[in-house]
């Protein structure tokens, strides 16, 4: 059985790595290193920092139209800690399909 297929959420049964005090499960790994997780708590930082600027100067008329991300902060930031190091791409060529 697959890991979707066990902790499917319509059967009731959720998958959790942390308990509700926030430590590790029995037998769980921490999927980032501690400074991986600092470096990607850093990047949402910057982000929110950012974009309230932005937000602020949109508000005073002093840039254009601007699309803030507050609630998309993590996903950003995670989707850019999977790209593979170095290449700034998860493809294998490391180009975004330019030739």
């Amino acid at each position: 059985m697959s890991l979707m297929e066990e902790y499917h959420p319509l059967k009731g049964k959720m998958f959790q790595m942390l308990k509700p005090d926030g430590s590790l499960q029995a037998g769980m790994k921490a999927p980032l290193k501690d400074q991986e997780t600092l470096a990607l708590f850093q990047k949402m930082v910057l982000i929110r920092s950012a974009d309230q600027r932005a937000m602020m100067l949109q508000r005073q008329g002093r840039l254009g139209t601007y699309a803030p991300c507050w609630d998309r902060r993590p996903a950003r930031s995670g989707a850019h800690m999977s790209l593979k190091k170095g290449t700034g791409s998860c493809l294998p060529s490391g180009n975004w399909g330019l030739p």
